[in-house]
C-alpha cells in the first residue's frame, strides 16, 4: 500500500491538474496492483465519482459533484451517528433511530441513522455499484466464475460471500460498456452467502465471436465481482 500511496503521491506532484477519482487521500487507496493505468487500483470510479466510504472497504462508487457529494453526506452521517439513535433505547435497544429516522444499510450490519431518503438512495447505489467502475473488466473475481454445460443449453455462474438470502444481479459487459442497464439475470443466494445459478443460453448479440464479461452485484452491500470472460462463438449464444 505504501508504495501505491507514494507512486500517487508522485504523480500528483509531476502532473498537478490531473485528477484522479477514488478515495480522499492517498493513504486510502485499495493496496492493490495499479490495472490498466488505474490509479486506484481495479476499483477506480469513473469520473465525477468517488468511494462512498460508509464502513471501511466500501469501494461502492458515489457521485461526487456540486449539489450532490454523497461522500459528503456520508461522512457527516456517520458523525451523527450517536446523536441521531434515541437516548432511551426503544424495540432495537441502543442502536432504535430517533423518530424520523432509519437504519441507513449500506449494507446489512450498517445501523447509522439517517433520513429514509439517504436509506433509499444508498440503496440505488448499491443495485448500480457495477455502473461505478472505469475499467470492469479489471474488477476483482473473489472466486466468482462461470462455466457452460456441453450437454444442456445451459450457462452458469457461481461464487460465495455473497450476503446471505440477498439478491445478486447478473450484467453483461463488452466492447467498453454494459450491453443493457437492467440485469440479465437475478437469483438469491443461499443462507450461507453462496450462489450457484443456472439460465438458459439465449444472448445471440451477432453471429461473431464476441468478448464478455460476466459481472455480478451483490445488492445488498454493491459488492461487484468479476465472474470471467464469456466467449460466444458462431452459432452459439451466452
Amino acid at each position: 500500500m505504501k508504495r501505491v500511496a507514494l507512486l500517487i503521491a508522485a504523480l500528483a506532484l509531476a502532473a498537478p491538474g490531473l485528477i484522479f477519482w477514488g478515495p480522499a487521500t492517498a493513504t486510502a487507496a485499495t493496496g492493490s496492483v495499479l490495472w490498466a493505468g488505474e490509479p486506484y487500483g481495479p476499483y477506480t470510479c469513473i469520473r465525477g465519482r468517488v468511494w462512498r466510504e460508509a464502513f471501511l472497504g466500501d469501494y461502492v462508487c458515489v457521485d461526487h459533484r456540486a449539489g450532490m457529494d454523497w461522500r459528503t453526506v456520508t461522512l457527516a452521517e456517520n458523525r451523527a451517528a450517536k446523536a441521531n439513535r434515541s437516548p432511551n433505547g426503544g424495540p432495537f435497544g441502543p442502536l432504535t433511530c430517533k423518530k424520523g429516522f432509519v437504519w441507513r444499510e449500506a449494507r446489512p450490519s450498517d445501523s447509522v441513522c439517517v433520513s429514509p431518503a439517504s436509506r433509499t438512495q444508498n440503496q440505488i447505489y448499491n443495485r448500480k455499484a457495477a455502473f461505478g467502475y472505469n475499467y470492469p473488466p479489471g474488477l476483482l473475481g473473489w472466486g466468482a466464475r462461470n462455466g457452460t454445460s456441453d450437454l444442456l443449453p445451459e450457462k452458469w455462474v457461481a461464487g460465495s460471500g455473497f450476503t446471505p438470502g440477498g439478491q445478486v444481479s447478473l450484467y453483461f459487459y463488452s466492447e467498453g460498456r454494459y450491453l443493457t442497464s437492467m440485469p440479465e439475470s437475478s437469483w438469491k443466494a443461499d443462507s450461507q452467502g453462496y450462489l450457484h445459478a443456472v439460465w438458459n443460453r439465449g444472448y445471440c448479440p451477432r453471429s461473431t465471436y464476441i468478448d464478455v464479461r460476466l459481472i455480478l452485484v451483490d445488492e445488498k452491500t454493491g459488492k461487484v465481482k468479476n465472474a470471467g470472460r464469456a466467449k460466444n462463438r458462431v452459432g452459439g449464444c451466452i
